[in-house]
């Protein structure tokens, strides 16, 4: 390692953020959250625990833009070396954040069905006579087991304590562009590979070099002409080893998978703020005479 280099390179850094260099993704303001704490809910205080989710799940996203926004600073930055250098600088300032990024598309996924129904249900107990205070994590929770559910049960769920709310099946779609398959598959599916088993590496550097997978069964079949060919064994697979590897990703290919999936995320933010908008002003502050659409 070398200071004179992270010191050059941090200090190029700083420089082209203060030139207005590179794309900027703004800050996400919290607005709404003061529009939720204001409101009257059917629980005393329990507007602390729906603005205080929306409020974290706000910070989150306002950690992955500005993490972004750095990513994208960083790109310019390391243009400017010899792949060994690039190679440290990426490696003591950069691998951190694309690490953080890319786990963010399922992240987020998962933390805004959880955090939305959480806000929909508590305007549920005002808005719709006869609802009850029953979550299907409750049954989890009563058998001593954590109260998580799987994301289809968790977005099964979501869709039916958002049922009937105009926004409700909007928020949904907005979801499902988050870690969808497309992007799973564009990024070889980074975030399981990092956090189970081998991910790609950045700029440089092939993974799993050789490799054992499933390959159609093939048996021999004698030709009239005395030779011999292999045909497919319709069904069957048989194990097999052979030479693979995954290439590294670029920066700039990890820049133009990840940003495209936090314009999805504030998207389903704001669905979801548009929902809770439409809760409060349904409920009237607190009359609870009217129902849901």
């Amino acid at each position: 390692m070398s200071r004179k280099l992270f010191e050059d390179a941090y200090r190029k850094f700083w420089d082209r953020i203060e030139s207005g260099d590179g794309t900027y993704l703004h800050c996400l303001d919290y607005g709404v959250c003061s529009e939720v704490d204001a409101a009257t809910w059917a629980i005393p205080m329990v507007e602390l625990m729906v603005e205080g989710e929306l409020r974290e799940t706000i910070n989150q996203l306002n950690s992955w833009r500005r993490y972004l926004n750095d990513l994208d600073i960083w790109n310019l930055v390391l243009a400017e070396y010899g792949e060994e250098d690039s190679l440290q600088i990426a490696h003591h300032f950069v691998l951190q954040l694309v690490h953080f990024c890319m786990h963010q598309p399922a992240a987020i996924r998962d933390l805004l069905i959880r955090v939305a129904t959480n806000g929909i249900h508590q305007a549920n107990l005002i808005c719709r006579d006869g609802y009850l205070d029953r979550l299907d994590q409750d049954v989890l929770v009563r058998k001593g087991k954590e109260g998580f559910l799987s994301r289809r049960a968790a977005e099964n769920q979501l869709r039916r304590v958002g049922g009937g709310w105009e926004s409700g099946a909007t928020l949904l779609d907005a979801l499902a562009k988050l870690d969808n398959r497309q992007y799973r598959n564009a990024t070889l599916d980074y975030r399981n590979r990092a956090s189970h088993f081998i991910a790609p590496r950045l700029l440089a550097g092939q993974v799993e070099l050789y490799l054992r997978f499933l390959t159609p069964a093939q048996s021999r079949v004698d030709n009239e002409d005395g030779s011999f060919s292999f045909v497919e064994v319709p069904n069957k697979k048989v194990v097999a080893y052979g030479l693979g590897g995954i290439d590294p990703f670029s920066l700039d290919d990890i820049i133009k998978l990840n940003k495209p999936q936090y314009l999805c995320a504030v998207e389903a933010l704001s669905v979801y703020e548009t929902l809770l908008r439409e809760t409060i002003k349904l409920k009237g502050g607190g009359s609870n005479n009217r129902k849901a659409k």
